[in-house]
């Protein structure tokens, strides 16, 4: 997956055309892929002695001369796994936390920004605050004396999670109204979720649920030929504390039960072990005992509505690069409910899990829920199949969404079938998140320049770039 690091930086005086600073950036060894094609172009045509660079860019009708007096300018500088970039913004626009393009109107103070895209990210921090302090030199020997004693202080910029924050900030937690709760990780909840996505392990949960209490011995005799492999799977969710053991006492005439015991030494207590049964008349010492099995609360918590899957779910995100802190769980507002809410570098999913098939009548109301959120793609998660009705409907949707002028371009939902597949669909979901994001990074670089970075990118890091990204433009 690839990882985008950003810093920008206020800077009064900085020149509308970086050239100068470029220039110095290339004598320190840095390459300016930019301004070393214009060198090869001025070279080729035999006139690199007669044209200054600051000419050639002056006379070249870009979206910078249309929309502005000098416009946003940049630079890129290509490593073997890293892509570092400069941009310099004179102030009438600027690049918001989503990448969208913010045209402003009145005067701004301009600023700078470089980042790094690298697809080797364990020490993109100490890579980017190097290219920093070369950057922070560059321009003060760039030749500008205004520049020369300034010193830049550096903010790294996030995406953050702005459209969450939009929801949870109309969900009053202590009223009776919309309710979320925001995804916190513990390692017993992993551990348990990690136990129950073995199917045998949840079809034998779900059994003793429905019992309410089993014995050993009746658990094991239903299932002759598999009595090693069930006694397997009753210790591993005993010892992960999905079920606790439990001791019935029975009348040993009638089998009659009599009580449950956590705990087979209270027999030994005179309150209890005098107490005489009814049927027989014998003592409850003198009684049979059976070892057996209740689910506890930690199993009962990760049955109620699958919520082992949502535990299974955020883990295998959080390992894949997702924040923790950008993920809600179980957003409930007007007797609709939502499985998963995660915003990722300005991108939302919606994500639906269910335990069963999902079928025709889970995709209207899925389909409601995006809308209802604005998310940019659903995530269908199920153990089993989309069934071919529910892609049917979806299907219809989309060509419904496409005939409508008023309605917002369609996708079809991410199917993600099986626990087994989880990894590969999400994984390169993310990575196309990442690749986006910094596609929207140096997408002011193209707009000046002519050349689609974002192209460029992708077959660097040996991605795909979806359509679906394109950059917005905002009057205000």
């Amino acid at each position: 997956m690839l990882k985008t690091k950003s810093l920008t930086t206020s800077i009064k005086h900085i020149p509308r055309d970086p050239t100068p600073i470029l220039i110095t950036l290339a004598k320190a060894g840095w390459q300016p892929a930019v301004l070393e094609s214009e060198r090869t172009f001025l070279r080729l045509a035999g006139v690199e002695d007669k044209i200054d660079f600051q000419s050639l860019r002056r006379s070249r009708d870009s979206f910078s001369r249309r929309y502005s007096a000098g416009g946003i300018a940049g630079d890129v500088f290509f490593g073997e796994t890293d892509v570092y970039y400069l941009v310099v913004n004179p102030g009438e626009f600027f690049i918001d936390e989503l990448g969208r393009r913010i045209v402003r109107r009145g005067s701004e103070e301009p600023y700078l920004e470089i980042g790094i895209v690298s697809s080797a990210p364990q020490e993109i921090d100490k890579k980017l605050w190097s290219f920093a302090e070369t950057v922070e030199t560059a321009i003060k020997e760039s030749g500008d004396s205004k520049l020369r004693n300034m010193t830049l202080e550096w903010n790294e910029l996030k995406s953050g999670t702005p459209r969450l924050d939009r929801i949870t900030s109309n969900f009053d937690q202590s009223s009776s109204g919309p309710k979320f709760t925001r995804a916190k990780l513990v390692s017993q909840d992993i551990e348990a979720a990690q136990v129950l996505s073995s199917k045998a392990n949840r079809e034998l949960l779900v059994e003793l649920l429905q019992a309410g209490f089993a014995r050993e011995q009746d658990i094991l005799s239903r299932r002759a030929k598999r009595q090693a492999s069930i006694k397997k799977t009753l210790n591993t969710l005993n010892r992960y504390g999905l079920i606790q053991t439990e001791f019935l006492l029975e009348c040993k005439r009638t089998r009659t039960p009599l009580t449950r015991l956590h705990d087979p030494k209270k027999l030994e207590d005179a309150d209890v072990a005098d107490l005489v049964c009814p049927s027989c008349g014998s003592s409850f010492g003198e009684e049979t005992l059976s070892e057996g099995y209740t689910v506890s609360e930690l199993g009962r918590r990760m049955a109620r509505q699958s919520h082992w899957m949502t535990i299974w779910t955020t883990d295998l995100l959080v390992k894949l690069g997702i924040p923790e802190d950008a993920i809600l769980w179980n957003i409930s507002e007007n007797g609709e409910e939502v499985d998963l809410l995660v915003e990722f570098q300005g991108r939302l999913w919606i994500f639906e899990l269910k335990d069963r098939e999902f079928g025709a009548g889970d995709a209207h109301p899925l389909n409601y829920r995006q809308v209802r959120y604005k998310a940019n793609k659903a995530i269908i998660f199920t153990i089993e199949k989309v069934s071919k009705d529910a892609k049917r409907v979806f299907e219809e949707l989309q060509r419904e969404a496409m005939r409508s002028i008023m309605t917002r371009r369609s996708e079809l939902p991410v199917y993600v079938e099986g626990l087994d597949k989880a990894e590969e669909v999400l994984r390169s979901e993310i990575a196309d998140v990442s690749l986006n994001y910094a596609r929207r990074r140096l997408v002011m670089i193209g707009e000046t320049t002519g050349y689609d970075l974002g192209a460029v990118l992708a077959a660097k890091f040996g991605e795909a770039v979806s359509v679906d990204d394109e950059v917005d433009e905002i009057l205000f």
